[in-house]
């Protein structure tokens, strides 16, 4: 089933430990999701990079290691937030010149594994 009016989902706190793969297929108007202080170790890919609206994607204070190659082809996404994780994938020095960088980094990666 496609949610298609929530644009906005608050789960700051909540102690979650995974999110359903196909979150960004049926919340296809999401623009801004926050996802703080869980203890999520992934991010779903599927339908994250054909995603048309995600603006805002909070994942500070979890336990990711890497970020989904798919989170690259995200156009409009203008904000995002990884303090706090213990990220490998992309390295440091990627993810301190920002989201631009992040971006294009995932990108390259993915189209590198095709």
């Amino acid at each position: 089933m496609i949610i298609s009016f929530i644009q906005y989902l608050y789960l700051e706190g909540n102690q979650l430990t995974r999110l359903p793969n196909d979150l960004f297929i049926r919340l296809i108007n999401l623009k801004w999701l926050d996802l703080r202080n869980n203890h999520l170790t992934s991010i779903p890919s599927s339908g994250l990079a054909k995603h048309r609206f995600l603006q805002y994607l909070l994942l500070s204070g979890n336990h990711l290691k890497t970020l989904p190659f798919e989170l690259g082809k995200v156009k409009t996404l203008s904000a995002l937030n990884l303090d706090g994780n213990p990220l490998i994938h992309p390295p440091f020095e990627i993810i301190k010149q920002g989201i631009k960088s992040i971006q294009q980094y995932l990108r390259d990666e993915l189209h590198s594994d095709s």
